[in-house]
């Protein structure tokens, strides 16, 4: 009896060790599957660094390509501001000497802070102006709100026969052609005015025209200083507008030279109206002129223009560094400052800084 239950005990203990193996067994291949899935993943990712490596070691450095654009960046002139420029220079050059205010009427939508005739000695007209064409030569920007546009005309003048006094309307008809630079400065709201005195000009505005000077400048008051300035003005711009290169250049600077493009305007220096010359602040030798001239064509028509240059002293002299279009006042300042009457040329108030 005793052997048997001991036999029973001993069949029990086999059976449940042969349990646990089997669980043990079935366990196994689970915790191997996933270590299996990691270690895919780990192998995945190393090959492929091991393969982005290989690829980045043959293709080498990367090489940056540098683009560079010549040319002007220049923003294009607006077909508004053209039209503008081109509608003014047309009544600009358009007059009767005996309805004379008619053309200051005319001219009174397009400007403000200049004198209502736009600079015109209406006092030294004879016979009448008649445009016959007007077109865009040629524009240039001047960053923030200026824009100087040349407009060409080809105009007949009719000239009185002074030899015929029985019929002295009888007019002799001559045909010319002017370059006029019209800067055309556009307000806050979008408006279109003129704000300064055209000038003449024989030449395009070049891509490579000197920009708008932003240097700080100083009033001069040296009276030496300022006849010198003055002196130069009067006869660089003489040469400048008969187009007079060989005496042009000795007016500027050494190692400087007027642009061969000059040439006859048509127009020559009468006299200054108005001179400022100031300092820079940052290089002690070099001084901007501001001027307002007087200019006569060969029907001894007579206009006032607005001319800036850069000057420099070497030595005891004073040379033309560059000529350029002066710096522009705003309209608000110009619209409060000016004066809407005519005032002729030849009755102006003359300045401490005049010079007949």
């Amino acid at each position: 009896m005793f052997g048997k239950k001991k036999n029973k005990a001993d069949s029990t203990e086999v059976k449940t060790k042969k349990v646990r193996d089997k669980n043990i067994k079935e366990r196994l291949p689970k915790t191997a599957g996933r270590w299996k899935i990691i270690r895919a993943i780990c192998w995945t990712v190393a090959i492929l660094l091991l393969i982005k490596g290989a690829v980045e070691f043959i293709k080498g450095p990367e090489e940056v390509t540098v683009v560079n654009n010549y040319g002007t960046l220049e923003p294009a002139v607006p077909d508004n501001v053209k039209g503008f420029a081109v509608d003014f220079a047309t009544e600009y050059f358009s007059w009767d000497s005996n309805f004379i205010e008619d053309r200051n009427s005319r001219l009174e939508p397009f400007i403000t802070g200049i004198d209502s005739d736009a600079g015109l000695d209406q006092f030294s007209l004879k016979g009448k102006s008649t445009v016959l064409s007007a077109s865009v030569y040629g524009s240039h920007v001047q960053p923030p709100d200026l824009t100087e546009v040349t407009v060409v005309v080809r105009r007949q003048s009719s000239m009185p026969d002074e030899n015929d006094t029985k019929n002295p309307a009888v007019a002799a008809d001559t045909t010319t052609k002017s370059y006029l630079v019209v800067p055309v400065t556009q307000t806050s709201d979008g408006k279109l005015v003129i704000q300064d005195y055209p000038r003449f000009s024989s030449e395009i505005p070049k891509a490579d025209k000197q920009s708008k000077d932003t240097q700080e400048f100083r009033m001069v008051g040296d009276n030496q200083l300022n006849e010198k300035g003055k002196k130069l003005l009067s006869s660089a711009l003489s040469a400048l507008l008969t187009g007079n290169l060989d005496e042009l250049k000795y007016f500027y600077l050494p190692g400087n030279a007027p642009s061969d493009s000059y040439s006859d305007t048509g127009y020559t220096f009468v006299k200054i109206d108005d001179f400022s010359l100031l300092q820079s602040n940052v290089q002690s030798d070099q001084y901007r002129i501001d001027a307002s001239v007087i200019v006569e064509n060969k029907f001894q028509e007579k206009f006032k223009n607005q001319w800036s240059m850069t000057v420099q002293i070497s030595g005891n002299e004073m040379y033309v560094v560059s000529v350029q279009q002066p710096q522009q006042k705003s309209p608000e300042d110009t619209a409060s400052s000016s004066d809407p009457s005519t005032t002729p040329i030849s009755d102006q108030k003359k300045g401490a800084t005049s010079n007949e």
